[in-house]
């Protein structure tokens, strides 16, 4: 018969490898979730695993079970109610996906990884479904070697990204670009580091202004770095005076602009900035995002973000997290091209143009940051050169 259980550890390979002590070396992974909040203390993933069983002989004579059906404990039923929605939630799921219900041993490492980076699951399954079939019938899944499959999932992966590093709407005679996103996202160092590539070391004539009348100092914050980069600067406050603004230098190659944070008890005031930003016929905005943002918390973020119309996307914080999950999330969902990474606080360092291959490395490589980080910061250099 068959047998299903769920094992709750910190890590997915752990509840693989007490599947394989309990269940034996044919359990099947069937689902990989983040661990609901009521049972985090038993580990940070629920992970369930489907094996086939010897049934045992049956009982003699004389001590088989009363007739009628056995009523089970109220917490027995409640777990199996549980479990029972789990499952329909994960058939309906993979019906979706066209994707197979158990997967092969060789792909629970490819799972693993997806999970352990906070993709989300159906994207990950999707992942998985697309790596099979591109290992095709000339390469077998369950013959496939471990770095064959690994190919295969960096393939479908990056069929999913779209990088367009550039700062500017196309084909305008200038570059006006805003940043936007949520406090803390680091919109002001990101913008200090694109000026410092794109204005500084190419002698570009460019401005930065600052319409960051909310948080106390910010503005003085960048009229620092503004100084110290050799850059013009301006204060605006309000549409009029971004229009004169711009008007003003409307000489300048590049123009900069820094915008406040806001958080989600603030989108009233976000509607009205997007409303101005929009206004501006030449800007563009790009969309600020901490890859630290679990992907659960980005999907319900990202359509409030959808008022500003961003162009594209940078990723900020690489550095402090193993779980790059949030730039498959983000090209899922929103379908924006990512155009930059940044992965620490050096100027100019620490902003590299996105890739496709550099954002696999960052979710693929099992958490290697500081490769990933080393590659950031060389590919940085070569674009100041």
């Amino acid at each position: 018969m068959t047998v299903r259980k769920t094992y709750f550890a910190d890590t997915v390979e752990a509840a693989m490898a007490a599947a394989g002590r309990e269940l034996g070396a044919d359990a099947f992974l069937i689902q990989s979730q983040p661990s609901p909040p009521q049972r985090r203390g038993l580990g940070a993933y629920e992970v369930t695993f489907e094996a086939a069983v010897a049934v045992p002989a049956q009982k003699a004579a004389g001590t088989q079970p009363p007739d009628g059906p056995a009523v089970p404990d109220a917490p027995r039923a409640e777990a199996l109610r549980a479990e029972v929605a789990a499952l329909t939630a994960m058939v309906t799921q993979l019906a979706s996906l066209a994707a197979p219900a158990i997967l092969p041993r060789e792909l629970l490492p490819a799972a693993a990884l997806l999970a352990e980076a906070d993709v989300p699951q159906d994207l990950a399954l999707a992942l998985i479904a697309g790596a099979s079939r591109r290992l095709g019938e000339a390469a077998p899944v369950r013959r496939a070697p471990l770095e064959q499959v690994r190919a295969a999932l960096a393939a479908e992966a990056e069929s999913c990204l779209r990088c367009d590093p550039g700062l500017g709407r196309p084909g305008a005679p200038r570059a006006v670009v805003a940043l936007i996103g949520p406090p803390g996202a680091g919109k002001t160092v990101t913008l200090v580091k694109l000026a410092m590539l794109h204005a500084v070391a190419k002698r570009r004539p460019a401005v930065i202004l600052s319409t960051d009348t909310c948080r106390v100092a910010a503005a003085d914050q960048l009229r620092s770095f503004s100084a110290i980069l050799g850059l013009p600067f301006q204060m605006v406050e309000g549409a009029s005076a971004l229009a004169r603004a711009l008007q003003e230098h409307r000489t300048k190659e590049l123009v900069l602009i820094d915008t406040p944070g806001f958080a989600p008890g603030e989108w009233e005031m976000a509607e009205h900035w997007a409303a101005m930003l929009k206004g501006c016929g030449e800007l563009e905005p790009q969309l600020v995002l901490p890859a630290t943002t679990r992907s659960s918390d980005l999907r319900g973020g990202l359509a409030r973000w959808r008022v500003f119309h961003p162009a594209r996307l940078i990723l900020t914080r690489l550095d402090e997290t193993p779980a790059a999950g949030a730039c498959l999330t983000v090209a899922q969902v929103f379908g924006l091209p990512i155009s930059w990474l940044s992965c620490g606080q050096r100027i100019p360092e620490d902003l590299a143009p996105a890739s496709a291959p550099l954002l696999l490395r960052q979710l693929l490589d099992e958490g290697d940051q500081e490769r990933s980080t080393l590659h950031v910061s060389q590919s940085a250099r070569a674009a100041a050169a």
